[in-house]
């Protein structure tokens, strides 16, 4: 398996082939070949559904990856997946209300914001 830089060849999978193809393939790649001790998810639900998030951030634990949660827009569900799962970072946040930042606050995640416009 060759690996190259960032690829979103997710977004032509249906999301249960492309989370398979995640846990499966890339997640016993990246630790194979040492590359990451990071995996960053998408968490749009357009590309993985709940199920399929679940399972790639299982895989992920099982191999000791911690996640990076990238989403746009914050909600508690994910936010407090995130918290649970350990999770390293919640990135290219563009916004969040007060319940997620108090759930952040609680939690050693680094949150990045996006500048807003």
């Amino acid at each position: 398996m060759a690996l190259a830089g960032p690829s979103r060849g997710d977004a032509f999978l249906p999301p249960e082939q492309a989370a398979a193809a995640v846990v499966d393939a890339l997640i016993p790649e990246l630790m194979r070949r040492k590359l990451s001790r990071y995996l960053a998810v998408d968490t749009d639900p357009a590309v993985f559904g709940a199920e399929e998030l679940r399972s790639i951030l299982a895989a992920a634990s099982e191999m000791k990856l911690r996640p990076k949660f990238q989403m746009e827009v914050a909600d508690i569900d994910t936010i407090g997946l995130a918290v649970q799962m350990g999770a390293a970072a919640v990135d290219h946040l563009t916004s969040a209300g007060d319940e997620e930042i108090a759930a952040l606050a609680t939690s050693d995640l680094i949150a990045t914001l996006l500048p807003a416009v």
